[in-house]
């Protein structure tokens, strides 16, 4: 006789959506998941996962306050499983590791959450934004382009990785060209400063 061991989670998701009179898109997702896990005929760990029927809104008030309220329920959780928005990935992150409870994140490849004193036990399922930095510079080297300008979103989490990668760049003796470094905000996103934003590309190579 095979007895099956549960494991609880909490799950948290966050949406823009305010639309609360359906069932959110995260949690048809998690149901179906779960559901698929117990069809496993030799798995003999079952999958308990806490979760709001609904997405909750990108405010860490509410996040944090229901991580608080799942934690004390019984069984104790043993971990977070979260697609939440930075805001709230940011608090329960550091609640969690407080509690010393993993937390798994697949939304957010901000470099903020590289600060491992900070998230000591904090999982993150995608590559950080920074991450990427190794990777460029040997497209850059294997094409032996000398001369390259950088578009970002104009946020502090894409700010980070494009300084980042400068430092990494200065750490060899060739000299490298960053003939443009923009920032786009949302404004940018219009014809007017679309067009702006083309002719600086053209002034710059």
């Amino acid at each position: 006789l095979t007895i099956s061991k549960q494991i609880p989670l909490i799950g948290l998701f966050t949406s823009t959506n305010h639309d609360n009179n359906s069932s959110s898109s995260s949690s048809l997702v998690i149901n179906y998941a779960v559901n698929h896990l117990n069809t496993i005929d030799n798995l003999t760990s079952e999958l308990l996962i806490q979760h709001s029927e609904q997405d909750i809104p990108c405010d860490m008030a509410i996040g944090t306050k229901m991580v608080f309220d799942m934690i004390h329920r019984k069984p104790r959780p043993l971990a977070i499983f979260s697609g939440s928005c930075q805001t709230v990935a940011s608090a329960i992150a550091e609640t969690a590791g407080i509690y010393d409870m993993t937390i798994i994140i697949y939304s957010e490849t901000s470099s903020l959450f590289t600060a491992r004193e900070k998230y000591p036990s904090l999982i993150r399922t995608v590559p950080g934004d920074s991450q990427h930095n190794i990777a460029r510079k040997l497209l850059l080297k294997t094409y032996n382009w000398r001369r390259f300008g950088i578009l970002y979103q104009y946020e502090r989490q894409y700010t980070m990785p494009v300084t980042r990668f400068n430092d990494l760049l200065h750490e060899d003796s060739i000299e490298w060209e960053n003939a443009l470094s923009k920032g786009i905000s949302f404004n940018d996103l219009d014809e007017t400063h679309g067009n702006r934003t083309r002719n600086s590309l053209k002034d710059a190579f």
